[in-house]
C-alpha cells in the first residue's frame, strides 16, 4: 500500500490517501482520524444522495432543526415553522420516505421524532458550515 498523499481538511482532521494496486485491481482507502475507510461505494453514494434531496429543501431543514430538540407533532411543527399544516405534512411524508424521520401515534397525535441517529451529527456540521459562512460574510 502507498501513500498518495496526505491533505489536512481543517486543524482537526488530517486524510491520508492510500492506494492499493494489487494484479487486477486499483483500490483507495482514506484514513479519517483513525478509521481507515473505503472511498464511496457507487450504491452508498446513490443513497447518500437521497438523504440529501430529502435534506435539500428550506422547510424539511427547518423540520429536522425543530425535530432535533425532541418529538412533536404536525400542528406544533406548523405552528412554530409559522407554515401551512398541509405544506408541513407533505414535506414530513418526503423526510420520513427517506427514513430520515417517523411518526408515533400518542395521545392522538401522531409525533414525529427524528430516527437517523447521525442526523443530529450532519445538523451540528451544517451549523458549524453557516457559521464558517457568516464569519467570512457569505451569510
Amino acid at each position: 500500500m502507498n501513500i498518495l498523499r496526505q491533505i489536512t481538511i481543517s486543524h482537526y482532521f488530517n486524510v491520508t490517501i492510500f492506494e492499493f494496486v494489487g494484479l487486477n485491481c486499483k483500490e483507495r482507502y482514506f484514513m479519517a482520524g483513525n478509521e481507515l475507510q473505503v472511498t464511496m461505494e457507487p450504491r452508498a453514494a446513490e443513497v447518500a444522495a437521497e438523504m440529501l434531496k430529502a435534506l435539500g429543501h428550506p422547510l424539511r431543514l427547518r423540520i429536522v432543526s425543530v425535530l432535533a430538540a425532541g418529538p412533536m407533532h404536525v400542528t406544533g411543527l406548523a405552528e412554530t415553522l409559522e407554515a401551512p399544516q398541509p405544506f408541513v405534512s407533505q414535506q414530513l411524508r418526503r423526510l420520513k420516505t427517506a427514513g430520515l424521520v417517523a411518526a408515533r401515534t400518542r395521545e392522538g397525535h401522531a409525533y414525529y421524532e427524528i430516527i437517523e441517529p447521525h442526523l443530529f451529527e450532519m445538523l451540528r456540521c451544517l451549523g458549524r458550515c453557516l457559521n464558517s459562512r457568516r464569519e467570512r460574510g457569505l451569510l
